[in-house]
């Protein structure tokens, strides 16, 4: 049996408590939105994952 660990997803938030990245979601299309929330669901569970969904980053 595969364990498959999913990564959580945080959505930034300023100081004042808004959320950009939620705001800028409520204006696209049903279909753009689902999309994204399936890119975002094929990276929590198939993490690491490379282009074309996640560029490398460091800190």
């Amino acid at each position: 049996m595969k364990i498959i660990k999913i990564l959580p997803v945080i959505s930034f938030q300023e100081d004042s408590g808004n959320e950009p990245v939620k705001k800028l979601l409520k204006t696209l299309s049903m279909q753009d939105r689902k999309t994204i929330g399936r890119d975002i669901g094929i990276v929590q569970t198939s993490w690491p994952i490379g282009l074309p969904l996640v560029k490398h980053f460091s800190v």
